[in-house]
């Protein structure tokens, strides 16, 4: 298996909604597999980190993307590919997501959510 550099493909802050001490912050954190039907094994797969006020206003969104290939020697059945995807390259993603989130926050001059501690278990 080919697994190349994860990218951030979409960075999003909205700075019109300012965000209070007390306010309640949601994290929501998605992950697709999804495969090209030219070539089934090539497979793209994503991360979404957002954050968002009041359960709907979004005020930081991280789209990290990830090029799959199998190689001719590797498994061939789709589910296995995608638990072999989901145990070696959504932790990588993962880190890539909090790595560019830890930098945005950190030279940020405005108040900015950080994520919860132990928020994601690989």
């Amino acid at each position: 298996m080919k697994v190349l550099e994860p990218k951030v493909s979409k960075v999003i802050l909205d700075f019109g909604k300012t965000l209070k001490e007390t306010q309640e912050v949601n994290v929501n954190l998605n992950a697709n597999i999804t495969y090209s039907k030219a070539n089934e094994d090539d497979y793209l797969v994503t991360e979404i980190l957002e954050m968002f006020l009041n359960n709907e206003n979004k005020i930081f969104s991280i789209e990290v993307v990830c090029p799959v290939t199998f190689e001719e020697n590797d498994e061939k059945d789709k589910n296995k590919r995608q638990e072999i995807i989901k145990k070696d390259v959504f932790s990588s993603l993962y880190k890539k997501l909090k790595e560019v989130s830890d930098y945005l926050l950190s030279n940020a001059t405005v108040a900015l959510p950080r994520l919860p501690e132990g928020f994601y278990q690989n």
